[in-house]
């Protein structure tokens, strides 16, 4: 039996399908001053169809559904008033309010039609580029290395890691790992560097490492950023931090950095530093620390500084040397920090790269001659047009460009890697890990579905498609997107 409002429907729909032609796909809009046909919906996404429908409903003066989830986003861009009209509930619309009831039940009857199998195809193409990604800023993986043959990437993130086929992105193995409370990056720490077919020691869940991290932190109430050295047998603990009881604001206790063997538990260095520029030399047995316009270089043996020498001027952040950048060579001869490539036996600058400003990023080549480094180069809006390139560190010239913009790459996870071979070099984007050419700087296929979920509107989309066919996506939680109609 075919109900009263199911008739009118249908009598509804015989109409809006006489003859009345939609604009070219791409270019049709999302609310019509007239009655709208099925040509003005077929191959619209969920999001689209439902937001078509608010925007009707809304034009008929019922109430807007943007209390809450993703149509709070949307919905004020497309009408006239922005959040004024929605507030206020004015129409704003130029048909009468009963067409436009009649279109919102016409859109809703029809995304109701849409077959399940089609729906199912599209959610299941979007989940394809984003299966292995999580929970923004939580659960997504972020690079940490290749394996000695580069066909394998670790990736890890806050509660454990997995080996992935550069090539095809297809996960070989995965486990969880555990991050010792209150020490920041801990689970960075297990990794250093290191990868293979199985996981990674824990340094510092063996022998003395578990005393060593407490005595750093207090037992967990100081938060330090912590370094292993690249033999494992030295652990630096950055400046220190807790939380105030009173306020619950972190707070400075202690502004020293400090080296401590694992294994005798000796303290070996401790050296002023307000800030996290550091590194460790190849060797083990060097630290450098960039703290106050002034560069130093230490020997853990003896505790006694090698060189120090004035922070070289070429970047600038606002006017004044500032640490973004700095990297060792993998020989251990130089050094490169900001835009300067420095002698690590002497502190003597030998080049400065003509980057500009901020050149945050960099990464040396295994053969220690080439730089690859990304930035500002020429400040300001210039940063989304300039591409990270490579460069030669002795003569410093630049040597080719990637096909990828500043403004593309991830704003806070951002990372620079080579392959064991030099062939290719990684940077990780606002999409996810991208593989580069580095003879030509063009793109290699790779990490298929590994991609973030990057964009809100394949994220609605996804979350609608998953809602109406009763599946799951973690990464997309309901309370992010869900509204009452």
């Amino acid at each position: 039996m075919v109900t009263a409002t199911a008739a009118w429907i249908l009598a509804f729909a015989s109409i809006a399908d006489a003859g009345i032609q939609s604009p070219p796909a791409g270019e049709r809009p999302v609310h019509y001053n007239r009655v709208v046909t099925r040509d003005d919906l077929a191959g619209r996404t969920l999001r689209e169809l439902e937001l078509m429908r608010a925007i009707a409903l809304h034009h008929s003066r019922q109430p807007a559904p943007v209390a809450k989830g993703w149509l709070r986003y949307y919905l004020p861009t497309y009408l006239p008033g922005g959040w004024r009209d929605v507030r206020k509930g004015e129409a704003g619309g130029s048909i009468l309010p009963s067409v436009e009831r009649q279109n919102a039940a016409f859109i809703a009857a029809y995304e109701k039609s849409l077959p399940l199998p089609e729906l199912a195809r599209r959610l299941d193409e979007i989940v394809a580029r984003h299966r292995y990604a999580g929970r923004p800023r939580r659960d997504e993986f972020r690079f940490e290395a290749f394996s000695s043959d580069g066909h394998l990437a670790l990736l890890s993130n806050h509660a454990g890691a997995i080996l992935v086929e550069v090539s095809t992105g297809k996960v070989t193995s995965r486990w969880r790992t555990g991050a010792d409370a209150g020490v920041r990056d801990a689970a960075r720490v297990t990794f250093f560097g290191q990868s293979g077919s199985t996981p990674p020691p824990d340094v510092l869940k063996q022998g003395d490492g578990p005393k060593v991290v407490a005595l750093l932190t207090k037992n967990g109430r100081w938060h330090r950023q912590l370094s292993l050295s690249p033999d494992g047998r030295r652990l630096l603990a950055g400046p220190a931090s807790a939380e105030d009881r009173r306020t619950g604001e972190s707070v400075d206790v202690e502004l020293d950095i400090v080296v401590v063997d694992l294994n005798s538990r000796k303290e070996m260095l401790r050296v002023h530093g307000e800030g996290e520029c550091h590194r460790w030399l190849p060797d083990s047995k060097r630290l450098i620390v960039a703290e106050a316009r002034v560069v130093t270089a230490s020997d853990l043996d003896s505790g006694k500084q090698l060189w120090s020498v004035p922070q070289p001027t070429g970047a600038s952040y606002y006017g004044a040397p500032d640490c973004l950048s700095l990297e060792s060579a993998p020989d251990g001869k130089l050094l490169f920090l900001d835009s300067a490539v420095i002698d690590a036996d002497t502190g003597r600058t030998l080049k400065t790269l003509p980057l500009g400003a901020l050149p945050t990023l960099a990464a040396f080549a295994p053969d220690s001659e080439r730089i690859l480094v990304a930035g500002a180069a020429g400040g300001g809006d210039a940063s989304t047009r300039t591409s990270p390139a490579i460069w030669d560190a002795k003569t410093g010239s630049k040597l080719r460009t990637l096909s990828v913009t500043n403004g593309e790459l991830a704003q806070f996870d951002s990372a620079l890697a080579w392959s064991p071979d030099g062939r290719s070099v990684l940077v990780i984007g606002k999409k996810g890990p991208l593989l580069f050419d580095a003879e030509s700087g063009q793109p290699i296929s790779a990490f298929a579905g590994h991609e973030r979920w990057w964009d809100l509107d394949e994220k609605v989309e996804a979350w609608l498609l998953a809602r109406r066919l009763g599946r799951q996506i973690p990464a997309l939680r309901d309370n992010d997107f869900d509204v009452a109609f």
